[in-house]
C-alpha cells in the first residue's frame, strides 16, 4: 500500500478510511488537548467542513477533547473564520 498520509502546519490529509480514520483524528485530538488542558490557555473551538467524513472526524476529535479541555463546537465552519 502507498503511504498517502500528508502532515503539516496546517494538519493532515489522507485518504478517508484507509489513512485517515476516525481514529488517528481522535489520537491527533487528545494529543492536542493534553497541550492545552491548562487553566491559562483560552478556550478550544472546534468547527468541521462540509465533507462527507466531516461528522464521523467532528465527534472523534470532540471525544478526545472531552477528555482534556472540553471544547465548544462550532458545527460547520470555514478555516479563515475559526483561525486565530
Amino acid at each position: 500500500m502507498v503511504d498517502t498520509m500528508m502532515r503539516s502546519v496546517s494538519g493532515v490529509r489522507g485518504i478517508v478510511g484507509s489513512d485517515l480514520t476516525a481514529d488517528l483524528v481522535s489520537r491527533y485530538a487528545a494529543a492536542f488537548g493534553e497541550l492545552v488542558a491548562t487553566p491559562d490557555r483560552g478556550a478550544v473551538v472546534l468547527a468541521r467542513d462540509s465533507r462527507a467524513s466531516g461528522p464521523m472526524f467532528a465527534e472523534a476529535a470532540r471525544d478526545a477533547l472531552c477528555q482534556g479541555c472540553g471544547p465548544g463546537c462550532a458545527g460547520l465552519g470555514w478555516t479563515s473564520s475559526t483561525a486565530g
